[in-house]
């Protein structure tokens, strides 16, 4: 195979290789999915300055308040498929442990015509079924009384298996995901590399180092099934439900595959 033949070749199947975990996690993202957010946690105790004797009470309603928290969470249709009021079985349900909730109300919805409607249970707040197209989202700000709540969510609705409760209170949010995704794009791009010359050898004329196909194929093997597994566990934070989103994240990924290329000065050559 010439060496002109064998780039192209490697070069289809690095794009392939970056390719197809995307599109299997895309397929596999059409579903239902429902995603509790939490996205604040206040501690309201109050407390007074040292050295004066005594404790101050908080009370909401003539209601006496012991250890207070405010939580605000946000409930989403993460989906790509609408979920309808006649699909839940068993409405979500946020539970608090044992927790008692002092008071309770809906914040904000996306889209304003969105209109959740909740029942205050001692221990439990309990979101009536309702219409949920993707994207669809609203808030929840309640005070809960007796310790720091732990919150958990439940539900039986047709296409979804379990609900899941993440925080935003965790700096991993943000910077470890950021982190896992560079790392996942570096293996990915090496991953391109290797691939680019695993029918042929790399040399580089200066160190006069060679790079044979069987070092540099097991080598892709090891970095490409590495940054998939990392980039397709975090492409959840990634905005893609609208179409010209996915078309430029693709768009990214074949443009990072060719020019992973011009830096490293491939020379193709058979082996003798």
């Amino acid at each position: 195979m010439s060496g002109k033949w064998t780039a192209i070749v490697g070069l289809v199947l690095a794009m392939l290789g970056v390719l197809v975990p995307l599109v299997l996690w895309m397929a596999d993202s059409d579903s239902r999915e429902i995603e509790v957010r939490i996205l604040s946690k206040a501690n309201l105790n109050p407390s007074l300055p040292s050295g004066v004797d005594g404790e101050m009470e908080f009370a909401i309603g003539g209601r006496r308040v012991v250890k207070p928290y405010y939580v605000v969470v946000q409930v989403t249709n993460a989906g790509n498929r609408s979920i309808a009021a006649a699909d839940v079985e068993r409405p979500l349900t946020l539970a608090m442990g044992n927790v008692a909730v002092a008071q309770a109300q809906i914040l904000t919805s996306q889209p304003a015509a969105l209109k959740p409607e909740l029942e205050r249970q001692e221990r439990q707040l309990v979101v009536k079924p309702l219409l949920l197209n993707p994207g669809d989202s609203f808030q929840i700000g309640f005070l809960t009384s007796g310790a720091e709540p732990s919150v958990t969510a439940q539900a039986r609705i047709a296409g979804i298996s379990d609900v899941r409760v993440v925080s935003s209170l965790s700096d991993d949010t943000v910077v470890g995901k950021s982190f896992r995704l560079v790392v996942a794009s570096a293996l990915m791009c090496i991953y391109a590399s290797l691939l680019l010359v695993g029918f042929g050898q790399w040399r580089d004329g200066r160190r006069r180092l060679v790079l044979r196909k069987w070092a540099t194929i097991p080598m892709a093997f090891f970095c490409g099934l590495g940054g998939s597994a990392l980039f397709t566990s975090e492409l959840g934070v990634l905005p893609l439900k609208d179409w010209r989103t996915i078309v430029i994240v693709i768009g990214s990924v074949v443009l990072a595959v060719v020019l992973a290329r011009v830096p490293l000065k491939w020379v193709y050559h058979q082996p003798a």
